[in-house]
């Protein structure tokens, strides 16, 4: 059963603004002598210290447990039913491989939505249009190019916390036309395939990318948290015979 997103946040939140432990001094208790006692103050000073320490410590004990509970409510792959699910968003990715120099063509995204994140050219599916149209149309709009002869090598399963649910189908292909150009959504570049800038790339991509680039298939399912960070995966490695899946 999933969790309230919101209120997930809002405990996660809460426990980040708290920071790590605090020392004695920063709650102004420095000058106690060691009988509890501050000199030249009455006997009941270090009582009320204790009671100042005593209060923060329960305070922070109970947001720590409130940090846990966010975790506990926030889904893992385990927790969905993939069988009855239902994307409400489909999106293809296309990957144009250069063999003779061992490259891949990858963008900079520039929209709004996955600003600077690096990734193959694609985009969501539009009304009446079928997968194959569709990576035609992305790659075209986005970078200049049409690729040819391209197969469906990863089939993606994305929940996000906030919702949306989407399925994303990642085509792979050496055959292209057109030279890659910039437009308003990306800027294009070519990546030796054993030197991809991961660290730049969606979380998922790094377990199931350069697998798929060496001839490989994949069915994989995440969980991602309203800030596009991956909470859960599992994947199904395919063999490269594969063919349906």
């Amino acid at each position: 059963m999933i969790g309230n997103p919101e209120s997930c946040k809002e405990s996660k939140k809460s426990y980040q603004e708290l920071g790590p432990a605090r020392s004695s001094s920063e709650f102004g208790v420095d000058g106690l002598c060691e009988s509890g006692q501050n000199p030249g103050s009455g006997g009941n000073v270090g009582r009320e210290v204790d009671i100042m320490k005593e209060t923060a410590a329960q305070q922070r004990i109970r947001q720590c447990a409130e940090y846990a509970r966010s975790l506990a409510c926030l889904p893992s792959v385990g927790d969905i039913d993939w069988q009855h699910w239902q994307p409400t968003v489909h999106a293809v990715l296309c990957y144009i491989s250069n063999r003779q120099t061992d490259e891949v063509l990858l963008i900079k995204r520039l929209s709004a939505y996955a600003h600077g994140l690096i990734s193959g050219p694609g985009g969501k599916l539009e009304n009446g249009e079928s997968l194959e149209q569709c990576v035609v149309r992305e790659c075209c709009e986005e970078i200049a190019v049409e690729p040819h002869n391209f197969c469906l090598r990863a089939d993606l399963f994305f929940h996000f916390t906030n919702g949306v649910r989407m399925r994303g189908y990642a085509y792979f292909t050496d055959e292209w036309s057109g030279e890659p150009q910039s437009s308003e959504e990306a800027i294009p570049f070519w990546c030796k395939r054993d030197r991809l800038p991961l660290h730049q790339m969606w979380d998922d991509d790094a377990l199931w990318l350069p697998y798929v680039l060496q001839g490989g298939r994949v069915r994989g399912y995440f969980i991602f948290d309203d800030d596009n960070r991956m909470l859960s995966h599992d994947i199904v490695w395919l063999p490269a015979e594969t063919r349906e899946f």
